[in-house]
């Protein structure tokens, strides 16, 4: 079916039947979900349900940086901590409550960047990073501060992927100048453990979804930005489909292996704008950001709803992402 967008009340006329395919015929506008077809008798218009997606501008972080990383959160409540402002390498946070950034606590420890950060804004971690040298720390935040809780990783590094809960948590892959690493280690909320390893030595490796329940795309691995995509099932990494454009510094969010948002990121010659969904079998297209991003801190619990704080440059723009379903009308020219 094709056709522009349009009111096509003056083009109808005498009795309206029901097609043989099944249209229904009613007189407002049903409940929506994507694909639904119908003809609706008071305005006298075809319809179909849609779901749109769409980048928009959210509120400013207060200190603006890049490499606060991991995914945490939901797109109404999250946390950046750590990275890269203005000045140098941060110990700073703030938390989000879907329009504002607040400050809160700062992160024990060294200031650093590259960290990996997950959880929710009243139970969150945020591990490991680069001070003058890979700083081997975890730190819990309660929604107001953050403790050293002394769990010692076992490969200290920054910018690994990180996702899933503070009693339940994922590090993936690593970097330690000049070493790329391919670890994936758990958190039980108070120690750290051997996990799967993943296809190889990456940092970047930016993941989202649960311990048992995981997706990662892109990354880099020894300074090349690549396309490569794996879901974890809480033992093993297994290789599915790629993404359709290589990229690290990428932001990543949602619920599980079968649904996932990867967004922005460098491809190696320039940072970008685009998105990808994956849906447990293929990725697909999503709605570009409003400006080309990377090194951002993702949030979100669904793919169809997150966000991504910071980027390059320290920057303290948060772009959200999310889709509706629509009704829309559709004409015959």
């Amino acid at each position: 079916m094709s056709g522009t967008v349009s009111d096509n009340t003056s083009q109808s006329s005498g009795s309206v039947t029901a097609a043989a395919a099944g249209v229904s015929i009613v007189s407002s506008d049903p409940t929506l979900t994507e694909g639904l077809l119908w003809y609706n008798s008071t305005s006298n218009v075809l319809k179909v349900a849609r779901n749109i997606t769409a980048w928009s501008s959210g509120g400013n972080l207060n200190t603006g940086r890049h490499a606060s990383v991991g995914s945490n959160g939901t797109q109404s409540a999250c946390f950046v901590a750590g990275g890269q402002d203005s000045g140098g390498r941060s110990d700073s946070s703030e938390t989000y409550d879907g329009s504002a950034w607040s400050a809160v606590g700062d992160i024990v420890g060294t200031s650093r960047v590259g960290t990996s950060n997950f959880g929710t804004t009243t139970a969150g971690v945020s591990a490991t990073g680069l001070g003058t040298s890979p700083v081997n720390v975890t730190n819990e935040f309660n929604g107001t501060s953050w403790t050293d809780v002394s769990a010692t990783l076992i490969q200290a590094g920054s910018n690994a992927g990180g996702c899933g809960t503070q009693t339940a948590g994922l590090k993936i892959g690593a970097y330690a100048d000049p070493t790329f690493y391919d670890e994936t280690e758990h958190y039980d909320g108070t120690s750290w453990a051997a996990g799967g390893l993943i296809s190889a030595n990456t940092a970047w490796a930016q993941g989202c979804g649960t311990q048992t329940s995981a997706i990662r795309g892109g990354g880099n691995v020894s300074g090349t930005p690549v396309n490569t995509g794996q879901t974890y099932n809480g033992t093993s990494w297994s290789t599915v489909g790629s993404l359709s454009t290589a990229r690290s510094d990428q932001s990543a969010f949602g619920a599980s292996d079968s649904d996932g948002n990867v967004n922005g990121g460098w491809n190696g010659s320039a940072y970008e704008a685009s998105t990808e969904i994956w849906n447990g079998s293929s990725w697909a297209a999503g709605s570009n950001h409003l400006a080309i991003r990377g090194a951002m801190q993702g949030c979100g619990s669904s793919s169809s709803s997150g966000l991504a704080a910071g980027g390059h440059g320290s920057s303290n723009v948060t772009e959200e992402y999310s889709e509706v379903t629509t009704a829309r009308t559709l004409s015959n020219s």
